[in-house]
């Protein structure tokens, strides 16, 4: 049988062949943990927390600054994988979203069933020009999990 359009034909050899190259799907393994604290009393940029603790992405506190601020997750997903040596391979912006909603899914209010990106709604009385750097406060999922009422929130 002749195969007109000139492709290659897709066998199951073929196929494997493709599966052959090991696929890294914990693209973060070499950051610091998602639980390393916060400074105290210290200023981070959004740059600098995604380059240097890309898994704080996870931090519901995080989040809220970010997308509050109206960042979009290909440009996250690009300061990540430009400003950080990725040797797992690159972030896709998919896969940093999915980290986002995993975690901002779990939260008790009811601004976040169902959260995305598009959805989100900010805090009441959030001002962006008067967010500031500071990360005091911020909470680890690790803190989430254990008493979310015992722990300080920066936000209200």
């Amino acid at each position: 049988m002749s195969n007109p359009t000139k492709e290659p034909t897709r066998t199951k050899s073929t196929i494997q062949k493709k599966r052959a190259t090991p696929v890294t799907w914990d693209k973060l393994k070499d950051a610091p943990s998602q639980n390393l604290p916060f400074p105290s009393n210290g200023n981070i940029t959004a740059i600098e927390l995604i380059t240097f603790l890309p898994s704080s992405i996870k931090s519901w506190d995080v989040i809220e600054r970010f997308i509050s601020n109206s960042a979009n997750v290909p440009i996250l997903a690009y300061i990540l994988n430009t400003n950080r040596n990725m040797p797992y391979g690159k972030m896709a912006h998919n896969s940093m979203l999915r980290l986002m909603q995993c975690q901002a899914r779990l939260r008790p209010e009811k601004r976040y069933e169902g959260w995305t990106v598009k959805k989100h709604v900010r805090p009441r009385g959030w001002d962006e020009r008067a967010v500031g750097l500071r990360v005091a406060g911020y909470r680890t999922q690790a803190q989430v999990r254990e008493k979310p009422s015992d722990v300080p929130r920066p936000f209200v």
